[in-house]
């Protein structure tokens, strides 16, 4: 896909156009910016114009989706309407009058614009990352876990995994330090690359964190600085893809955008998502899309937000639903998250109004079952909807609370006990035992029984005669 298909030339209110400009080898996104300058723009612009209009089939039944791969060419028509769909619009992405396009904070994909002010409510979060909302009952705001931590509980290995990877990162850093020797190690080549004017600042900033925090090794800092950097190389890009896509099929849902309004390289996976939902009968709910819900007939109060809910047209009934973008492999290895997600989300009897006035009562929906729309990010074709049926998500996030009070408890309640206090003779045997273990001859061993005849017993004896076998 183009430079120019991928970031559509975008036209602010000004009547600016601005362009991706050439990006050197090895230029990190934070430095490749935009220019206004038609000259300085990459080639791929030249001879491509973004659509106005692209042509699609719409229709009121289930259908089967075409072929869609994520190099799919969808066709465009001229950009001249002659309907009365109100006027042409372009794909590129766009926001509210005088405000900055929105975008990822690392790979910069674009974002859909946000919803008008006041019609949607934005929770507010405190330092541990727990939702910060008020009790059903009134008074001032509280901190509740979210839905998406409790879930990870069952297979989080982060920590775990993050260990491993920092006596990895340590390694290498050591390995770069012998390697560049002779300019006095890593942090000499950085300071040689800074005074030439060479170095990329941003990676420098990053390596020199690195170096601060490595001695460290504690769980905020080193990991935290490992994370930006991976980030930095592009380890955000698929997370961001996928956030992007989640995003541009919740404005289209939400009636912000239509689907001609998608940018192309996520347009693909908004039509397998309709053929997804055209499928099964399914409609979106517009005024449930993105809301706060608070889960407290559990032994825990939990907090989240739901993505959706779904109107089914054969029952009229409603269903929650989750809209996932995991590469399709992903799916098979989180049923239980997934499912503890959506447990806590559609069991819970409170959804916060769309002006965060206060807690309503959950509409009506279906208590038995939850609808994951999986749209994996790396195949669209592969859409699908799956229902979960939410009493073994019961069960589940009984077993996910059971063990976050555990693995909060355990370093208290695991080593509670002490040994017996020991005695003098205890002692005074013990350093026989282990002497005897440390012996080096027979004449050591004549000398440590003539030392430690109070405590002398046929053990020590026996463990005597072993010692000496060794000495032949």
């Amino acid at each position: 896909m183009s430079v120019a298909q991928q970031y559509p030339a975008r036209t602010d209110t000004n009547g600016t156009t601005w362009y991706r400009p050439v990006r050197d080898p090895g230029m990190g996104m934070d430095q490749w910016g935009w220019t206004a300058d038609p000259a300085q723009a990459h080639p791929d612009y030249l001879g491509w114009q973004a659509p106005t209009e692209i042509a699609v089939t719409i229709t009121d039944g289930p259908c089967e989706p075409p072929p869609i791969s994520p190099d799919i060419t969808i066709k465009r028509v001229p950009s001249n309407p002659t309907t009365t769909k109100g006027p042409a619009m372009t794909d590129a992405p766009f926001a509210a009058a005088g405000s900055t396009p929105r975008t990822t904070e690392w790979s910069e994909y674009p974002l859909p614009p946000l919803p008008p002010a006041g019609t949607r409510y934005y929770p507010q979060y405190n330092g541990r990352r727990q939702y910060l909302l008020p009790k059903p009952d009134g008074g001032l705001p509280v901190g509740y876990s979210s839905a998406t931590v409790v879930a990870k509980t069952l297979d989080d290995t982060y920590r775990l995994e993050m260990w491993g990877v920092r006596r990895k990162v340590e390694s290498l850093m050591k390995l770069l330090d012998a390697a560049l020797a002779p300019m006095a190690g890593v942090a000499g080549a950085l300071a040689t690359a800074e005074q030439t004017g060479e170095g990329n600042a941003r990676a420098i900033e990053l390596v020199r964190e690195l170096i601060k925090a490595i001695p460290f090794d504690d769980l905020k800092t080193t990991n935290a600085t490992i994370d930006l950097i991976n980030n930095y190389n592009g380890g955000q890009d698929a997370n961001e893809f996928g956030t992007a896509v989640h995003d541009w099929l919740g404005a289209l849902d939400a009636g912000l955008i239509q689907l001609w309004q998608i940018p192309d390289m996520f347009r693909p996976w908004a039509v397998a998502y309709r053929h997804a939902l055209a499928r099964a009968g399914l409609v979106a709910v517009p005024q449930y899309i993105e809301r706060v819900v608070l889960n407290d007939v559990g032994e825990e109060t939990l907090a989240g937000q739901l993505d959706r809910i779904y109107r089914c047209v054969t029952t009229g009934e409603l269903f929650g639903g989750d809209v996932k973008t995991s590469k399709a492999e992903n799916l098979g290895y989180s049923w239980m998250t997934y499912v503890v997600q959506l447990d806590v989300y559609f069991r819970a009897p409170w959804i916060m109004a769309l002006d965060g006035s206060g807690w309503e009562p959950m509409p009506p929906i279906n208590r038995d079952m939850a609808l994951l729309v999986h749209v994996p990010s790396d195949a669209p074709d592969k859409s699908q909807v799956i229902p979960y049926n939410l009493h073994t998500g019961d069960e589940y996030l009984a077993t996910s609370i059971k063990a976050r009070q555990h693995r909060s408890q355990a370093k208290y309640q695991v080593p509670g006990l002490t040994t017996p206090v020991p005695t003098a003779e205890a002692l005074r045997y013990v350093a026989a035992y282990q002497a005897i273990q440390d012996a080096r001859s027979v004449e050591d061993l004549n000398t440590i029984w003539g030392e430690y005849q109070d405590v002398w017993t046929d053990e020590l004896t026996a463990l005597g005669h072993t010692v000496a076998r060794l000495f032949q």
